[in-house]
């Protein structure tokens, strides 16, 4: 039987053992992909025509969500200054964010920074608020 997404849930703080602030009304998510950059090391005398390759680096990718309505901004908070999704973009300001699946108390952490927010609507719609966070650090698994 499938899985509803329902419950999924996305903390964010500005400094790892901070304080973690719930966002609230996520109608739209997209969890990390990760990916691994290789480069090719054939050896056009030995390897009878076949590329070989090594693994490089590996991208931990990007935490999107689509939150419905307005995003109570002022609980992001660090040393009592509070932050918007757009002062963290435009200060590249690291951030930690932690996300769980659906009826699952583990949690995953990484840091990352802001690399898009939109406010998006239909006339006849709700506003939305589109935010990309790419990963800047390893996913770990918490709890």
């Amino acid at each position: 039987m499938a899985k509803k997404a329902y419950g999924t849930v996305v903390r964010i703080a500005t400094s790892a053992n901070g304080t973690y602030v719930t966002l609230t009304d996520i109608i739209d998510i997209s969890l990390p992909s990760i990916t691994k950059d290789s480069y090719e090391i054939t050896n056009i005398n030995t390897d009878l025509g076949i590329k070989k390759y090594n693994g490089a680096l590996v991208d931990t990718g990007e935490l999107s969500f689509t939150t419905l309505g307005y995003v109570d901004e002022s609980q992001i908070d660090s040393s009592n200054m509070p932050h918007t999704f757009e002062s963290l973009l435009s200060n590249d300001t690291t951030i930690y964010v932690q996300y769980s699946t659906p009826d699952d108390t583990t949690y995953f952490q990484a840091s990352g920074i802001v690399i898009n927010v939109a406010d998006t609507f239909a006339i006849d719609d709700v506003i939305k608020k589109e935010i990309t966070i790419k990963l800047t650090s390893n996913i770990t698994q918490i709890n």
